[in-house]
């Protein structure tokens, strides 16, 4: 009877002879490097100190290379600001009016306000604006003062907002206003980057001016088939 568990084998037998193998080597390896310590220990102390500069330069390299930029955001403005900026910039004013308890308006955040494309697109030619359309704070715009409105629906809703959704609350609503504040389209829901990207070129780019709006998403539809 074997003295193991399992009975010795032919594979065992060549895994043991490996092992062995591969031991000898090392050993061998150890003895070569303990010897040239020996017979000339600066050349050896040379390699070692060559060895170590090597391994710090790598890692200082490796520490100093610059970081990865972070991705680009939106350069939201408080609509006070976008107000007084308008008229001396001449871009025009994108108002995201949201609420804290709207899921669409936080997608839309993950999704759409976060494409790189859109994301410069909307620094380059407007000015943004992140508006609470149930804030309590009254704001002042125009030379006008507008104030909460406690009693409008369940939850109430800002006097701006409402104005600038016509007096139909729905949330999501993305606002488009001009450089002298007069208000040129509101579209409530939720649109993905292309889709908003299309509205904002439209708008941004005077194309509503000469084309209608039919029309230029037809020519945008047909450009993307030749890609």
């Amino acid at each position: 009877m074997s003295a193991g568990f399992w009975p010795d084998s032919p594979r065992k037998e060549r895994s043991v002879a490996r092992a062995s193998y591969l031991f000898g080597q090392r050993c061998v390896s150890l003895r070569k490097v303990f010897s040239e310590f020996i017979s000339d220990p600066m050349r050896m102390l040379w390699k070692i100190w060559s060895l170590t500069a090597l391994v710090g330069l790598t890692l200082t390299f490796m520490s100093t290379r610059p970081a990865p930029a972070p991705p680009a955001k939106i350069q939201w403005l408080s609509i006070e600001e976008a107000a007084a900026q308008a008229p001396v910039t001449g871009k025009k004013i994108m108002v995201d009016l949201y609420t804290d308890w709207c899921g669409w308006c936080k997608r839309m955040d993950a999704n759409t306000y976060t494409d790189p494309e859109l994301v410069a697109y909307i620094n380059q030619h407007y000015l943004p604006v992140k508006f609470d359309a149930e804030q309590k704070a009254d704001v002042v715009v125009g030379g006008q003062t507008f104030s909460y409105l406690p009693n409008v629906g369940r939850r109430g809703v800002h006097e701006l907002a409402m104005k600038m959704m016509q007096g139909r609350p729905s949330y999501p609503n993305t606002v488009i206003l001009d450089s002298n504040l007069a208000m040129l389209t509101n579209v409530p829901g939720y649109m993905g980057p292309d889709e908003l990207g299309m509205i904002l070129r439209f708008l941004g780019e005077d194309i509503y001016k000469h084309t209608s709006w039919d029309s230029y998403q037809a020519q945008q539809k047909a450009q993307n088939a030749q890609r």
